[in-house]
């Protein structure tokens, strides 16, 4: 017998918003990007979730370790509402989680990259791995150790990677770079993440499909704004990259895009005109291309933030409650991100603050 919504996220509901008391406020922020130093801008974090930073750079001075240890708890977070839930919000989160498995595979293929095909030293690389299971069985030592693909694809069998691996393997060769298998381990993510829709209510999915296709928006434009810097405007490159199920951008355009006027026009459709003032995507070069790109993913990020707060709002005993905390908590996770590597490379408070 199906259980009701109330006994599925009634526990999770209590539970979620207690802890939406322990985000970080806009003093903390402040705060943080503020602080003139690394050492000082970790030391304001005593006394929140997050303190075990400052130890850890305390202990070691090594910025990566911090941000391993940020990683770590990341995927605790997401660990403990996992084991909370049953039935359909189960599924569900354990299919977020697969987010954090697919980012620490693609360290662990880049390792594999620099070491085989490269011959880069990566032992410095090594250290740094999160070594735990996420949600798959993989074998992370056979991966870092791996002498040939075959290993690699055999440290995957348990998973739902390794096809796509064995696949594009050849297309790393043949490029000189795991990005384009990179991007096809998130078009495989977010595929199986959009497939979870089908197990949920009207109700559920309609939020569901809002907040992941604003996310998936965000990805395209970061992706675009990636492909542009590198290869400059190409229309094969776009149609191989981008992926299917944005609630804003229409892919199917993005196809025929053979030049930066093409990717303006395209753009104003982007957000509603009350969002945004056209002109401001008149490009007439890179600069003004990747401007407008990096406004509209700002735009986009705000938007989710909007939904995701109405998503808490709403009614209670719905997936709501969890993709509304999802978006959130790792909103403020890649901003903490962001303001520790501000500090490492001295970038000022008032650019941080406009990069926020």
């Amino acid at each position: 017998m199906p259980k009701s919504a109330i006994s599925t996220y009634g526990f999770i509901n209590a539970r979620l918003r207690a802890r939406l008391g322990l985000l970080l406020t806009e003093e903390k922020y402040n705060q943080l990007i503020s602080a003139p130093t690394l050492e000082e801008m970790l030391s304001y974090l005593r006394d929140t979730p997050y303190e075990i930073l400052e130890r850890v750079y305390r202990d070691t001075g090594d910025i990566k370790l911090a941000e391993l240890e940020l990683f770590k708890k990341e995927i605790a977070i997401f660990g403990d509402i996992l084991k909370s839930v049953t039935d359909k919000a189960h599924e569900i989160v354990k299919s977020l989680m697969m987010k954090y498995e697919v980012e620490n595979l693609k360290n662990l293929l880049r390792i594999f990259f620099s070491r085989t095909v490269k011959n880069q030293n990566v032992e410095n690389l090594i250290l740094y791995i999160y070594r735990e299971r996420i949600v798959h069985d993989i074998d992370v030592d056979s991966i870092v150790n791996a002498d040939s693909l075959a290993t690699v694809l055999d440290a995957l069998k348990k998973t739902p990677y390794q096809k796509t691996v064995e696949e594009e393997w050849p297309v790393v060769q043949e490029k000189g770079t795991v990005f384009f298998l990179e991007v096809k381990l998130d078009h495989l993510y977010y595929k199986n993440l959009l497939n979870m829709s089908g197990i949920l209510n009207q109700r559920d999915r309609y939020i569901f499909n809002r907040l992941i296709g604003v996310e998936i928006d965000i990805q395209n434009i970061d992706l675009i704004t990636r492909l542009f810097g590198v290869y400059g405007v190409k229309e094969k490159f776009l149609r191989e990259i981008l992926i299917p199920g944005g609630h804003r951008i229409n892919i199917s355009k993005m196809g025929s895009i053979s030049s930066s006027e093409d990717i303006s026009e395209i753009l104003k459709g982007t957000l509603p005109g009350s969002m945004i003032d056209v002109k401001d995507f008149d490009f007439s070069d890179k600069r003004d291309i990747i401007r407008g790109l990096e406004l509209i993913e700002a735009m986009l990020e705000e938007m989710m933030l909007k939904e995701a707060k109405k998503a808490l709002a709403g009614y209670p005993f719905s997936i709501g409650v969890i993709l509304g905390y999802y978006v959130i908590k790792t909103r403020e996770l890649r901003k903490l991100r962001a303001i520790m590597n501000a500090k490492v490379y001295g970038i000022s408070p008032d650019a941080l603050k406009r990069s926020l």
